[in-house]
């Protein structure tokens, strides 16, 4: 599961992961690779509360380098 919610704040939440909380002053600084990068390298701050786990993303950075990494195969569907 994962989804994305930009008015207010934007949060991603990753499955049994943790929640990342990016805020819309943080989205503006790194308008550039929110809307355009394919993978993005979130750094920040963790937060605990019990079991819940935060990640407060304060640099948002391209990562499409990554894309190339991965493996690719033609498929033939019919």
């Amino acid at each position: 599961m994962c989804y994305v919610r930009v008015p207010g704040n934007g949060t991603v939440t990753l499955h049994r992961a943790a929640t990342i909380i990016v805020w819309p002053s943080t989205v503006e600084r790194h308008r550039h690779a929110v809307f355009h990068a394919h993978f993005l390298r979130i750094q920040g701050r963790i937060q605990r509360d019990g079991n819940l786990v935060h990640l407060l993303a304060e640099t948002l950075e391209p990562f499409d380098e990554l894309l190339a990494e991965l493996p690719t195969r033609s498929r033939d569907f019919h």
